[in-house]
């Protein structure tokens, strides 16, 4: 008998099938650029008094190529054009008894159908009837919620730090979520460095970012950024979309929103830049928290672009390389314990300080600022982040024939920052322990493109992702005589006093994970009729090789100040040596769909779409992986297998309808709405802890109660090893997924203007959590309130001492009105202005938990409606305006249009650009340091809420920076319960903020152009204040009810002091 290949043998050979198939369909029949690096061209041809043209020839030609397409109208006057690379059109009408008509300066921008309608008149067809513009600019076409960010916004706009996708937030519904420990120059963050936009109030991680049709996120699934923290290369993109909802059944992977971006590609003359931008702290304003000398600051961004062709009318190549070299001192703030708190004075009383905890109280380095009253003081110190990175781009167009072309492209960015990881302290003499976080992004494109008729298009598309990010910790503090335990010299770990900063080294250490993702699609459009019909499929291969360590060097946490001079921690956390981190995830995603773009008569266009998307069941190639079906009840674990949990995306059936309609038939007013379901496949992000720590081959010691206070300052290492920290993911897991819709209203105000107002709501389900639900067992009162007795814990599961799970249980709410008013670049002059007001709600912290405005995990997972309110991510009012405004000066403009020689010279080309924001403030938690309710969850995985007083509010705001709440308008509740505070009650400060820039732009004979740069951010120097730290979201740091003098303290602003930049860019 034949033995059967393994499954996993087997969907390999189907994915190297289906790459084949691919290979040869793309290859034998002329494919085409997917939609979503493209766009379309579509309209009627009529006589002059309004009769439908058929047969009529359109030949549609891009200029800056000079490549074309030939089209031939249907019987209804129709024709259609799908797939067009973006950029500037000519068309071309002609049939016998017309006069030949002419449209130029058509513009296609990215994933737009833009419709030009031709009228032709009477005549010999040698005679010709030139018209420039007149493309619609009301979509008439999609129900999308979308928005351009063009090449003149790109270029011109100023951009701290240069990173393109920070543009995004220019359109409504967007903000960049600046609450993330990532966002932090001195936190590495959890879910890597990249911007966190929040879309529509959906969570980052569940966004995907396009380059040239290619999924271009980071290793754990969220925006592409460098160790930097930016995405470099906005001088390499041609123009960028950002779909914010109910977008075609064309993209797949994400559940929120997708930038889509395309590279410039060279053309028939040769073009390129040569610039520098220079930053230095002697041009900036001091920070709201620096101290009397400013740290110091240097940034040099350089690089340069150049594209042409290699053969006219056929081969062209673009290449780039950005440099960045960045030495950046920032002023931080720590809590430390005051020098009479080391004596054991306390404001509450006198206690005896433990002579085992001297060595770490040693570590704290003294108060150098204001005295907090409650036995802490606040140490203000700076910190240098030198940063190097490097990013390269080239790519290749090649025109086969007149049928076919072809495009490779290839980029590479390498990155490394050094920092304190989370703001660690190490040292009275101000040592701090320095990591390295090294990143390298490399992504890579095939794409063969045709025609096989007028009406059939087919593409072909082959990418690779692979990002990598390592982090070493350098230099490496060992101290072995403090190492946390018995006969180990690895060093020590992290003492984590609840209210103060964090003392000594990470607890975890030195890690990787890399990322490799290859990617095959192909699709076909056909045009019949009134219909425009979309089908294909993508193949995607992930593989995470995972080496990231948890608690090598271990941590001792203590509930308050009180305890941990005392020497009473309240649990210690440390793997054994030799544990094995190691995991290797495969899994292959499969995706599948039809879109039909129905014009159902001359004013309504109904889209239908429906995508199926699926992924193999994720495995581990290295080990097998243990997981429980039951946590609550399993005495271990149920499952051990190379494949922890069940399949969640058999069943991902996504439909989407939208229609637009043109109501008056002008094209000049448009109602449009659509809805749509769209399927999140799960990624590292929720797969990390299940493969990464799975008990053993890690072997996590964690000790709570009595048990720890023993083992302080160093514990025994256990043998035998019994597990008693476990981290499963929902075994019959769920793929969350986002319902979407919208209505809104588009109208044309006056030539080039465009004003869109409209309603958008999501509904977010089976969102990914972190919980810990081994709690001490409750008793439900009469009051229907939950009552945790004192005394030793029961735990649910007493065979372990936490269970952090990671599951599927999570809602999400979104409702907001959106209005956008839009003029696109005419007459020098360009602007936008984007406003939402919206409330997000949610009833779980994200996945990654990397919120720094909120507690990272549930607080009830027995009780998710105590978590539901307004999400970490909410921000209700958002107003975002740009504008670009070439000054009417100079030679052949309004004034001085007289002027030569020098004083034309010195007249000409001046320009400003601005972009303002004003914004409310995410809300925040408060939270008791210590473990009030005594649910008994230990380990760094917890938090604790206070009652409110009766008759205070739950947003008691005084709005200093030295206070941002009142602490007062809180209370213990009674030991044993729950307090009643909600989530995200409080809110944070708002945003008020205008980047400007001035430009001067000379020309050099013909071809040539020097543009210097001035760009001011925060040009009027506002303290935007960022939301307190979470050492000072702590209204309680023990039993004695007293507020603690610190809470409500903000030390830092999300956005930085006016900062000047000064650019040199050579354009030829």
């Amino acid at each position: 008998m034949r033995r059967q290949k393994p499954i996993s043998a087997r969907i390999g050979s189907l994915f190297r099938g289906i790459l084949l198939v691919s290979l040869l369909v793309g290859w034998a029949t002329p494919p085409a650029i997917a939609q979503v690096t493209t766009g379309t061209i579509s309209g009627t041809v009529t006589d002059e008094r309004g009769a439908v043209l058929p047969g009529v020839s359109v030949t549609i030609t891009h200029v800056a190529t000079g490549t074309t397409r030939t089209l031939t109208t249907d019987d209804h006057g129709r024709y259609r054009a799908p797939r067009l690379p973006v950029g500037e059109y000519e068309i071309r009408a002609t049939h016998e008894g017309f006069q030949s008509a002419i449209r130029r300066n058509i513009v296609l921008t990215l994933g737009r159908e833009v419709v030009v309608d031709i009228v032709m008149k009477v005549g010999q067809i040698t005679e010709e009837i030139v018209v420039t513009g007149g493309a619609r600019l009301v979509n008439t076409t999609n129900a999308t919620i979308s928005g351009l960010i063009d090449p003149e916004q790109i270029r011109n706009l100023p951009l701290n730090g240069r990173s393109f996708a920070d543009l995004s937030v220019l359109e409504a519904g967007v903000t960049l979520f600046t609450n993330a420990l990532s966002s932090d120059a001195t936190g590495a963050g959890f879910g890597g460095s990249g911007v966190r936009l929040v879309m529509n109030g959906i969570r980052p991680e569940l966004n995907n970012i396009l380059i040239d049709g290619i999924d271009a996120l980071d290793a754990f699934g969220n925006a592409p950024g460098s160790a930097a923290g930016v995405l470099l290369g906005v001088d390499t993109i041609q123009e960028f979309e950002t779909i914010t909802g109910t977008y075609s059944a064309e993209y797949g992977r994400a559940a929120g929103g997708v930038i889509n971006a395309v590279t410039r590609s060279g053309t028939n003359e040769f073009h390129g830049s040569v610039f520098e931008f220079l930053r230095n702290d002697n041009l900036d304003a001091r920070n709201f928290f620096d101290l009397r000398d400013k740290p110091e600051f240097k940034r040099n961004q350089f690089g340069f672009t150049l594209g042409g062709p290699i053969l006219r009318d056929r081969t062209f190549f673009f290449t780039s390389y950005e440099g960045l070299r960045e030495r950046l001192g920032v002023t931080r703030f720590a809590r430390v314990p005051t020098a009479e708190a080391r004596q054991g004075n306390l404001p509450s009383g006198a206690i005896e300080v433990n002579s085992a905890v001297r060595p770490f109280l040693d570590l704290f380095p003294l108060p150098n600022g204001r005295d907090f009253g409650d036995g802490t003081g606040e140490f203000i110190f700076g910190v240098n982040l030198p940063t190097d990175e490097d990013f390269y781009v080239v790519k290749i167009d090649h025109q086969i024939s007149d049928r076919q072309s072809l495009f490779v492209r290839y980029s590479i960015d390498d990155a490394e920052r050094q920092f304190p990881p989370l703001g660690s302290l190490f040292g009275a003499d101000r040592e701090m322990a320095f990591s390295v976080r090294e990143s390298r992004q490399q992504l890579a494109t095939i794409q063969h493109t045709g025609i096989l008729s007028p009406q059939w298009v087919n593409t072909f598309r082959f990418g690779f992702n692979r990002a990598t990010i390592v982090e070493l910790n350098f230099p490496e503090r060992f101290r072995p005589d403090l190492s946390f335990f018995v006969g180990d010299n690895t060093g020590m770990g992290a003492i984590n006093v609840q209210g103060l900063s964090l003392v000594g080294n990470t607890s975890g250490g030195a890690g990787h994970t890399i990322q490799n993702e290859f990617q095959v699609s192909d699709d076909v459009s056909y045009t019949t009729g009134s219909h425009g019909l979309k089908l294909g499929f993508v193949a995607k291969r992930f593989q995470y090789n995972d080496n990231r360590l948890f608690q090598d060097k271990g941590q001792f946490v203590f509930d308050g100040l009180v305890n941990f001079l005392q020497g009473i921690p309240v649990s210690f956390i440390k793997d054994i040596p030799g544990s094995d981190y190691t995991s290797a995830q495969r899994f292959s995603v499969f995706g599948f769909y039809v879109q039909d773009d129905w014009r159902a008569t001359s004013r309504l266009t109904v889209n239908l779409g429906f995508r199926y998307e699926f992924m193999t069941t994720p495995q581990d190639e290295l080990k097998p992986v243990r997981n429980f079906k039951d946590p609550l009840h399993d005495a271990e674990a149920s499952v051990v297998s190379n494949k922890p949990i069940q399949n969640p995306s058999l069943k991902n059936f996504m439909p989407r309808i939208g229609f637009a309609w043109d109501p008056f038939g002008d094209g000049k007013t448009s109602i449009r709405g659509g809805f749509g379901i769209f399927f999140q496949q799960l990624t590292e992000a929720n797969l990390n802890f299940v493969f990464r720590l799975s008990q053993p081959p890690v072997k996590t010691v964690l000790i709570g109660g009595p048990p720890a206070r023993r083992a302080f300052p160093k514990a025994p290492i256990p043998d035998p090893f019994k597990p008693v920290i476990v981290f499963p993911l929902e075994y019959d897991a769920k793929s969350p997924y986002t319902m979407q819709w919208n209505l809104t209203i588009e109208r044309e105000l006056l030539p080039d203007v465009v004003f869109t107002i409209g309603y958008v709501g999501n509904r977010g389900v089976h969102l990914a959590a972190p919980a810990e639900i081994n709690f001490n067992r409750r008793e439900i009162l009469s009051d229907g309130r939950a009552f945790f007795p004192p005394g030793r814990p029961q735990r649910m599961n007493p065979n372990f001492a936490a269970i952090n799970i990671r599951d599927f249980g999570s809602d999400s709410w979104y409702h907001g009105l959106q209005v956008r008013v839009r003029k696109q670049m005419s007459h020098g002059f360009q602007m936008q202005a984007s406003y939402t007001f919206s409330k997000a709600i949610d009833n779980a912290p994200p996945i990654l938990r990397d919120l720094e405005n909120s507690p990272t995990i549930l607080f009830d997972w027995f009780q998710r409606d105590l978590d539901k309110s307004l999400s970490g991510f909410d921000v209700r009012n958002n107003f975002v305006f740009n504008f670009s405004y070439e000054l009417p000066i100079g030679p052949d403009r309004a004034w001085g249009s007289d002027l030569r020689g020098f004083a034309g010279k010195l007249l000409e080309g001046w320009q400003i650009n601005g972009i303002l924001t004003l914004a409310s403030g995410n809300p925040f938690t408060v939270e008791n340091a210590f473990d009030r309710a005594r649910t008994f969850a230990i380990g760094p995985f917890r938090h604790d809420r206070p009652n409110v007083k009766p008759g205070a509010s739950n947003n008691p705001k005084i709005g200093s920076p030295d206070r941002w709440f009142d602490p007062n308008a809180f209370e213990l509740q009674p030991a044993g319960f729950l307090g009643n505070l909600g989530r995200n009650t409080l809110i944070g400060p708002g945003l008020a903020n205008f980047d400007f820039s001035l430009f001067k732009t000379t020309s050099i004979g013909e071809k040539v152009d020097i543009q210097f740069r001035t760009e001011i951010f925060n040009i009027f120097n506002r303290a935007n204040f960022a939301t307190p730290d979470r050492p000072f979201r702590f209204v309680f740091l023990d039993p004695s009810g007293i507020p603690s003098g610190a809470a409500g303290r903000i030390t830092k602003t999300s956005t930085t002091s006016r900062q000047i930049q000064f650019g040199l860019k050579i354009l030829f």
